[in-house]
């Protein structure tokens, strides 16, 4: 089989949950998981055919997308983590499992994806049941990208570095995700593009831009 035909066949699947979710109230519940579906909207009109569906929210507080585009399945976990960190102020998480796979094609159902199966969504689903609890993203890559010995420290660090985000921080980097410059996100957000630069820098932007280019490169070119 061709390097072509395998990158078609692979796909990506993140299943996550919203942390805390039991203390919010009913209607802030809500308005998250709108979010969290207006995010991967979002995220699939900067990267069109990224995304396979919607994003499907179930169990309350659960939620699952498929891509078919594998390659931007990171930079998709963080943009969603960051919409979450930025909302309403409210200091929320979403803990997120990323795993690359196949899945079974005649099982897919764009308005529904957690009824899916293969290989990808019961890695995702895995992973997140086990998931320590000071983790909040995790990959399960299985065979691809084998040779990378640092994907899982370089994830954890990442992962610490979200952990901090400030509201701000993380609304500013949403921006940086979809490829935005400092000029362009900060007549988004309404603050000057000095704001901008230490609201990337202190969040550690440029760190997480190193990694997704990494990352995407090797994908791009298995």
């Amino acid at each position: 089989m061709s390097k072509n035909s395998e990158r078609i066949n692979l796909y990506a699947v993140l299943t996550g949950d919203v942390v805390g979710s039991s203390k919010l109230a009913p209607e802030d519940l809500k308005s998250v998981m709108q979010r969290l579906r207006e995010s991967a909207v979002k995220f699939s009109e900067t990267f069109p055919n990224a995304i396979y569906g919607k994003l499907d929210v179930f169990g309350g507080d659960g939620w699952q997308l498929l891509m078919s585009d594998q390659k931007r399945s990171l930079r998709a976990a963080l943009f969603l983590r960051a919409q979450v960190r930025s909302f309403n102020n409210l200091k929320l998480n979403t803990r997120i499992a990323v795993a690359w796979g196949a899945v079974d094609k005649e099982t897919l159902n764009a308005e529904r994806i957690s009824e899916s199966t293969g290989e990808a969504f019961t890695e995702s689903g895995r992973a997140l049941k086990n998931m320590k609890k000071s983790c909040k993203l995790t990959l399960h890559h299985g065979q691809y990208l084998s040779d990378l010995s640092l994907l899982k420290n370089t994830i954890s660090f990442i992962d610490e570095i979200a952990n901090h985000w400030t509201p701000i921080q993380a609304q500013t980097i949403s921006f940086a995700l979809l490829n935005q410059s400092q000029e362009m996100i900060a007549v988004s957000v309404g603050k000057s593009q000095p704001t901008i630069h230490q609201a990337l820098h202190s969040g550690g932007w440029h760190s997480i831009e190193d990694f997704l280019k990494e990352i995407e490169y090797r994908l791009e070119n298995l």
